[in-house]
């Protein structure tokens, strides 16, 4: 493996990784917002609506992390060139 490629996987990972975490950071927000602030009745359905997005954005996260993504991409790396 060249040093451009190992530098590529690196930052490639790091992408990834900040990517995931202001995913979380974003949904954590939101639920910190619904659970502090009281919203106006006429913003309930819209505000609704942003929580199961950023839920579904968090889990997608989780799922890629920790699912079959990650066993994929450790048996990959087992294997070797």
């Amino acid at each position: 493996m060249t040093r451009a490629e190992v530098v590529f996987a690196v930052v490639s990972e790091l992408v990834r990784f900040a990517f995931g975490l202001a995913i979380i950071g974003v949904n954590a927000y939101v639920l910190y917002l619904i659970l502090t602030r009281t919203m106006p009745e006429v913003n309930k359905d819209l505000v609704i609506a942003i929580a199961n997005g950023t839920g579904i954005a968090q889990g997608l996260v989780l799922g890629f992390y920790f699912g079959s993504s990650a066993g994929s991409a450790a048996k990959d790396r087992a294997k070797g060139p």
